[in-house]
């Protein structure tokens, strides 16, 4: 489910239903394949962890807070999402068991 939903189209309108949903999203994984859906795992959670996506959320928190925004919800929204990262890895680990390690992974995806 979780590399489906980075599928560009896949939650546009209408909506098909939970069922139709998640045939689709069972048979786009067995489509890509066990490795590839590992690779996005991984590559999905590196992607939250880059510079890049930390400084337009760090860009993002300021607005909101300027805007009146409650910065202890927010910290609680963050916390409520860190396992889906947590889960991600352990799908992809075992999904690919023998896939790249997560520290190199993570090196490649961020080198600085």
């Amino acid at each position: 489910m979780a590399t489906y939903q980075g599928v560009e189209g896949h939650d546009d309108p209408p909506w098909p239903g939970i069922h139709e949903y998640v045939r689709r999203a069972f048979a786009y994984m067995h489509a890509i394949g066990k490795q590839e859906a590992a690779r996005l795992l991984r590559a999905g959670v590196a992607r939250r962890a880059s510079t890049e996506y930390q400084t337009e959320r760090s860009r993002f928190f300021r607005d909101f807070v300027r805007g009146g925004g409650d910065p202890v919800r927010m910290a609680e929204q963050d916390l409520r999402l860190a396992p889906g990262s947590q889960r991600d890895l352990r799908a992809a680990e075992a999904l690919d068991p023998q896939g790249e390690d997560w520290d190199d992974f993570l090196q490649q995806a961020s080198p600085e």
